[in-house]
């Protein structure tokens, strides 16, 4: 806005750079007479001259000094006040890209030459140290410019570097309606490739990638990146890529493109479970009941609290069960059998499964239709599962109720239209399991002190599913099913039982014990609508806490 801003310690050491030459930027120097000067000088004035220099201290300096503004300054003139082209200060001639460039860096000064009646002051004149920069650092590598739906992905690679602020990316013809980033503030500073624009705000010395969007798909595009040191000098740009954006398939549209039929909504079917769950299980009837009559789906948010809602009611009426036979043995109850541990309640684990969903079943008997394995390959990854058990009856063994949730991801580079090639845009499946179900351990054998836990368990499932592309979530729905697993635990107990003991005392963890299972997922929509294929069946591990 024209108005002047005094330079901090940092900015005085970045300041003076080429791109601040080339714009015909400004400086505005100012030195003031103190009070106490004015009344020393009483009548007399002394006589300033600004220069600029390496040390400008000496009479004869051994560098010559540029000479700037000389003025007489006293108790009616206090203060010296100039503005200086940077542009003047590079000598340069001219202001433009040509003549800021080539100039040694060095650290140069502002200083206030002194002198009363003709006598220069002995004193050591006043001074400003500035560092002047006009080195460019080395231009970026460009190793690609890939294609994506009205975007483009660019690529680069840059050396180590200490001195490196980031990088800018240049196209051309700008985006419609994209506004020039502030680093271009001048014709001049404009990195000299004919016709191309900075497109991209300063990116950090970190950025090896940039996408660049709100481009036409079929049209055509150049780009080109330069690289900006901490002294905002701009290098050279890179060389020069053409691309054409086009339309990409995410693994949503690719799978609606080979005929399948999941669009998501209320597809959880009715489930039968032991007598105690007749409340919760109302529960279910009532919500879908309201669903299914005003033909809406069941919204993603409101799904894990229908879980929520079958443990509540159930486990409520469990402990109230328990509460009636007044805790003794073969009751309901978490404390009702003395094993020597504190009170047990509940179960806590954290398990790790390696998962692919079979989304490809749905296309037996179609040919080479496979747009889950086309789009992602048929590699397993990894399946987080966190589950929480409430003990619901202690005898010869435990009986539990459970509550599940588990998180899966799937991501790769879209195909392109013609399904063989890769787009620069990424899609993603997600999938979040939320399970319910009865369990069974054996842990009467740990209480003993054998440390082996046989298990087993099998419930109803509601599994959440997310197609992302690279912008936005293009789908979800959710597909329900059933679920079985067999397990075998080993309690860590029996390796340091005087340790297992304390932790019982002081956290209230009664043991903990690590696990491998078998886990089989039927999770085809139990025929209610269709649904996406998400069934597998897997290996999981992973750690136990009874408490």
């Amino acid at each position: 806005n024209g108005a002047a801003r005094a330079l901090a310690a940092f900015d005085a050491d970045l300041h003076l750079n080429q791109l601040r030459c080339a714009c015909g930027e400004s400086l505005k120097v100012r030195a003031v007479l103190t009070t106490s000067g004015q009344t020393k000088l009483g009548t007399a004035e002394v006589n300033a001259q600004l220069q600029w220099g390496a040390d400008c201290s000496a009479a004869t300096p051994a560098k010559p000094c540029l000479p700037l503004a000389s003025v007489e300054m006293g108790t009616a003139a206090p203060k010296l006040e100039d503005t200086v082209a940077i542009a003047k200060l590079f000598g340069a001639a001219t202001v433009g890209p040509d003549g800021c460039s080539g100039v040694e860096s060095n650290a140069l000064a502002f200083w206030l030459i002194l002198t009363i009646d003709g006598k220069r002051l002995a004193a050591s004149p006043p001074s400003k140290s500035l560092r002047l920069d006009s080195t460019r650092p080395a231009a970026p590598k460009l190793a690609a410019a890939l294609p994506g739906n009205g975007a483009s992905t660019v690529n680069w690679t840059y050396g180590a570097s200490t001195n490196l602020s980031g990088y800018q990316v240049l196209c051309s013809p700008v985006p419609e309606g994209m506004v020039v980033p502030p680093l271009a503030t001048c014709g001049a500073a404009q990195p000299a490739v004919a016709g191309m624009e900075v497109c991209a705000s300063i990116l950090s010395s970190s950025s090896k990638s940039y996408r660049l969007g709100d481009l036409k798909n079929g049209s055509e595009y150049k780009v080109a990146v330069v690289a900006v040191d901490k002294s905002g000098n701009v290098s050279e740009p890179s060389i020069i890529l053409s691309v054409v954006p086009a339309p990409s398939l995410d693994f949503y549209e690719l799978y609606v493109k080979e005929g399948g039929q999941a669009t998501g909504g209320c597809s959880l079917g009715p489930a039968r479970g032991s007598p105690q769950g007749w409340g919760g299980l109302l529960v279910v009837g009532l919500v879908f009941a309201v669903c299914r009559r005003q033909k809406k789906p069941l919204s993603v948010t409101r799904r894990p609290l229908l879980l929520a809602l079958v443990f509540y009611f159930t486990a409520a009426k469990d402990a109230a069960r328990a509460d009636a036979y007044g805790g003794v043995d073969g009751s309901f109850g978490s404390n009702v059998v003395d094993h020597g541990d504190s009170d047990r309640g509940f179960n806590l684990s954290l398990g790790l499964g390696f998962y692919r969903p079979r989304v490809d079943d749905e296309f037996s008997g179609k040919g080479a239709a496979k747009p889950f394995e086309n789009t992602f390959s048929t590699g397993e990854r990894s399946l987080w599962q966190l589950r929480f058990e409430r003990i619901l009856w202690r005898s010869v063994g435990t009986l539990s109720l459970g509550l599940g949730a588990g998180h899966y991801r799937a991501s790769a580079k879209a195909l392109n239209q013609d399904r063989q090639t890769r787009s620069a845009d990424e899609t993603a499946l997600r999938v979040i399991p939320l399970s319910i179900d009865l369990g069974y351990q054996l842990d009467t054998l740990v209480d003993k002190g054998w440390g082996l836990m046989p298990y087993a368990r099998a419930g109803f499932d509601n599994a959440l599913w997310f197609v992302n592309d690279a912008t936005r979530n293009v789908a979800s729905g959710s597909t329900t099913g059933w679920h079985a697993a067999l397990g075998l635990a080993f309690a860590l107990d029996a390796l340091d039982p005087d340790s297992a003991r304390q932790l019982d005392r002081e956290t209230g963890v009664n043991h903990t014990l690590i696990f491998a299972e078998l886990l089989q997922q039927s999770l085809t929509g139990l025929g209610s609508k269709p649904s996406l294929q998400l069934s597998d069946s897997m290996v999981c591990f992973g750690l136990i806490l009874q408490m």
